[in-house]
């Protein structure tokens, strides 16, 4: 048995009566150690683990370890803090390496950085010199169809004509010219080519993708008419209209000239005045600008149509287009079907109404000598199809080509007539010719007689 602990006893400080009293109240009950059990001889005596013995080492006495330190660098054994203690205190062995070796890895931190950084730029610039001086120079050129097959269709333009184009000349740096740039400029040159696309192919060569333009449409314009493509381009102008192409009504183009796609011109806003009757001129701008977006949209619609023309298969088969009216549109097919479209509202279900009506696959509907006009633009509440077609003669009124002479609104002054011969002041009548008396002469043109 351990030697008993002496009983801890501790003060009541409660204050019933007010007042602070004290006085000695039970003991805590203290649990005496275990006891341990005796060696059994048998067993061999269990050594402590090398950890233990360090761990034994660590807790000696404090004593014992004040003794062993230096005078400066002792601890104080009232547990009061010095000043400057900590700075005085030697370091130990790992504490110093650890201290270098954080330094050393920061700098050596630094160091890779700038290393790189170093390395970086010189390939950055070897790379640079290398691939404009020696690498990736132009060696050959290639002219091919979208699908990359060979020969290319070029249509009216020869291989040499469309490199000579493209304007590259040989040993050129492959990436010293904008392909975009080049196709541009190779579009406007060459109008009869709906598609032109300029690629690399490293390290020396330069292809040219090319899809050639097929005339499909006919533009008037008010000084005369221009020749689109499927994709809208502009192939050529033209004063007269083009034979065996469907005509288009009611697009002013923004730009005529070749090889551009085309761009519907905005209208001109009317200008907006202010209440003192000054220009407004954010009015004006914002009008502007929704006369532009309304041209984009008409633009769009344009192209909508015409895709879902040939989705249906009737782009073939229309002759004339007409967008005069922006509520009015309409087409006619074959010359001899006029449909009114209206607005470009629910545009696929219509022209799919069309093209059952009139292509008549099932033999119920309009045969090939039906003629007049058919209706799609209006769209039933009740949701009940009505497509009237009323067999009636129609006809296209085209606008006229050209300027037009104005009006004339104020009365001219009369011009001064010619004596005749006879008159005062007129020449003698010729040999053989007797003189007309005023009943005899004409007026505006017409004999009168005697008797008139």
């Amino acid at each position: 048995m351990s030697k008993r602990q002496p009983e801890k006893r501790r003060l009541n400080t409660s204050k019933a009566d007010g007042s602070y009293r004290g006085r000695e109240i039970e003991p805590y009950p203290v649990r005496p150690r275990r006891e341990r059990p005796a060696a059994d001889p048998a067993q061999p005596e269990k050594r402590p683990r090398p950890e233990m013995e360090a761990k034994t080492v660590r807790q000696r006495p404090a004593q014992e370890l004040f003794e062993q330190w230096p005078e400066d660098s002792a601890p104080n054994p009232k547990g009061k803090k010095k000043k400057g203690n900590k700075k005085n205190r030697p370091e130990s062995e790992n504490a110093q390496r650890r201290r270098v070796s954080r330094g050393e890895l920061r700098r050596r931190r630094r160091r890779r950085r700038i290393l790189a950084i170093i390395l970086t730029l010189l390939l950055v610039t070897a790379g640079s010199i290398l691939s404009v001086t020696v690498l990736f120079t132009v060696k050959s050129m290639r002219v091919e169809n979208l699908d990359k097959t060979v020969p290319a269709d070029t249509g009216i333009y020869t291989e040499d004509a469309i490199l000579g184009a493209l304007a590259i000349p040989m040993e050129e740096n492959m990436f010293r010219f904008s392909a975009k740039e080049r196709e541009e400029v190779m579009s406007r040159m060459l109008p009869y080519l709906e598609t032109i696309r300029v690629r690399r192919s490293l390290p020396s060569t330069v292809v040219v993708q090319v899809e050639p333009a097929q005339a499909s449409w006919g533009v008037w314009q008010p000084g005369g008419w221009l020749v689109l493509s499927r994709g809208l381009k502009i192939m050529e102008q033209s004063a007269q209209a083009p034979e065996g192409l469907p005509v288009i009504y009611g697009l002013e183009a923004e730009s005529t000239v070749p090889g551009t796609f085309l761009a519907i011109r905005p209208q001109q806003a009317e200008p907006v005045l202010k209440e003192d009757g000054t220009l407004d001129e954010e009015a004006a701008k914002n009008a502007q600008l929704a006369q532009q977006q309304a041209a984009a949209a008409k633009l769009a619609d344009l192209r909508r149509l015409m895709d879902l023309l040939d989705t249906e298969g009737l782009r073939e088969d229309v002759t004339v287009l007409d967008l005069r009216e922006e509520n009015e549109t309409y087409f006619v097919y074959q010359n001899r079907i006029k449909v009114l479209l209206g607005t470009f509202n629910n545009l696929e279900y219509k022209l799919g109404a069309v093209a059952k009506l009139v292509k008549n696959e099932s033999g119920e509907f309009l045969g090939p000598r039906d003629r007049g006009v058919l209706d799609v633009s209006h769209q039933l509440d009740d949701q009940v199809v009505r497509i009237p077609f009323d067999p009636v003669e129609f006809t296209v009124e085209a606008p006229q080509t050209g300027p037009q002479p104005e009006p004339q609104t104020e009365p001219t002054e009369p011009q001064p007539q010619e004596p005749q011969p006879g008159e005062p002041g007129g020449d003698a009548p010729a040999e053989g010719q007797e003189e007309q008396t005023p009943a005899q002469q004409p007026e505006n043109g017409e004999p009168t007689g005697e008797n008139q």
